[in-house]
């Protein structure tokens, strides 16, 4: 009849009592249930992440028996499992890290892997996937392949690791919820909200489904369809803005004069985003410039950009040049005289340049009868 038995865990699978190894024994009455079972607590098992070998040992009135030993690996650390979208957008990249044992056993550690991504199961090769074992563990990575989400909308994934110990048997098994993010739809409703002599304000609809990673706007520019520049609005630049429903985007404009004597218009990003492509658009004064804007994210561009938004390259008019003023006694008015200002051309400062041509109107004053004891005056312009 066994009395009493015996449980031994060592660090060393030879259970010797040295400095190197960490060894504790402690021995329990038997008594007449058919299981017995005893919490080793962590004064005895000291070491997170060792392999720990355990025996248990019977004894009768004969003395000690053979012992069974077992082994185990005890609070494996943190594998820091992490799963991301593919830079291409198909499918996932999921990299995890097997942590140096504290104390090393026989054998390097060692797992089976499997990976679980919905219905999809894969069973990579543990050294396919890790690299050679060092004294900081193994970092491990596979690609997971799926096609590209065909909406806008973030599909959900449950990302599951399963890693089983060749070494003790021990499964482990870690999961992550994981949205894998689609091309963002059409933007709609490019519109303009104003046209200064120094800047162009255009608005659009932010379309929904327009999820992180790193969203932003692309802005596409042409004079007359030909001359191109593109204007790039970053997420993190414009976080508030692209929370709201309409995201607002400021376009300075600069005009100078040509040497051909013709005017040009530089536009380029107010102080939003960053420029890629050309540093700037510049066309011609009376140019078309059309605008179309693309949704973007780390993945995927809309399939299709905006309806095209078409400004005229104008400013405002030059000033007209006073002619002459005369005086006309027989109306007691005034005759103004001044050159009219070409609407295709700006800046106009001489006869020539504005291809003038003569205007006159007359600028009558008159006195009304008295009305309740008192004068007042009226103007009215008199047709050439």
């Amino acid at each position: 009849m066994v009395d009493a038995y015996k449980i031994e865990s060592s660090t060393c699978h030879d259970f010797a009592e040295t400095t190197a190894c960490t060894y504790h024994t402690i021995t329990l009455a038997a008594d007449t249930r058919g299981s017995l079972d005893h919490i080793l607590d962590r004064a005895i098992i000291e070491v997170a992440g060792a392999v720990y070998y355990i025996r248990v040992t019977a004894k009768n009135e004969v003395g000690w028996g053979v012992g069974v030993v077992r082994l185990v690996i005890f609070k494996l650390g943190p594998l820091g499992l992490l799963v991301v979208q593919r830079s291409d957008g198909q499918g996932f990249a999921v990299s995890w890290k097997i942590p140096p044992w504290s104390i090393l056993p026989v054998a390097d550690p060692s797992f089976t892997v499997q990976i679980s991504v919905s219905d999809k199961v894969l069973s990579p090769r543990l050294d396919d996937a890790c690299y050679a074992t060092s004294s900081a563990g193994r970092d491990c990575s596979f690609v997971v392949r799926l096609s590209a989400p065909d909406t806008p909308e973030a599909s959900m994934y449950l990302v599951r690791l399963t890693l089983t110990s060749d070494l003790t048997g021990q499964t482990y098994v870690f999961e992550e919820n994981v949205n894998m993010v689609g091309a963002p739809p059409q933007v709609l409703g490019v519109s303009a909200v104003s046209q200064t002599q120094t800047s162009w304000t255009i608005k659009w609809n932010q379309p929904a489904y327009f999820f992180h990673p790193d969203r932003y706007y692309l802005l596409d520019l042409t004079c007359d369809g030909d001359i191109a520049a593109q204007i790039r609005y970053f997420g993190e630049e414009n976080a508030y803005a692209l929370e709201q429903a309409s995201f607002i985007a400021e376009l300075g404009v600069e005009w100078r004069e040509a040497v051909s004597g013709s005017w040009m218009v530089k536009i380029s990003a107010d102080g939003m985003g960053l420029m890629t492509g050309s540093d700037a658009l510049e066309c011609q004064k009376g140019s078309d410039v059309t605008v179309t804007v693309t949704a973007g994210n780390s993945f995927f561009q809309s399939q299709d950009a905006s309806q095209p938004l078409v400004l005229k390259a104008i400013t405002v008019p030059g000033s007209p040049t006073i002619d002459a003023v005369d005086e006309m006694p027989e109306d007691g008015g005034l005759r103004v005289k001044w050159f009219q200002v070409r609407s295709s051309m700006i800046f106009c400062s001489s006869r020539a340049l504005c291809f003038a041509c003569n205007v006159d109107a007359l600028l009558c004053v008159g006195m009304s009868k008295h009305v309740e004891g008192r004068a007042s005056e009226k103007v009215k312009v008199c047709h050439v």
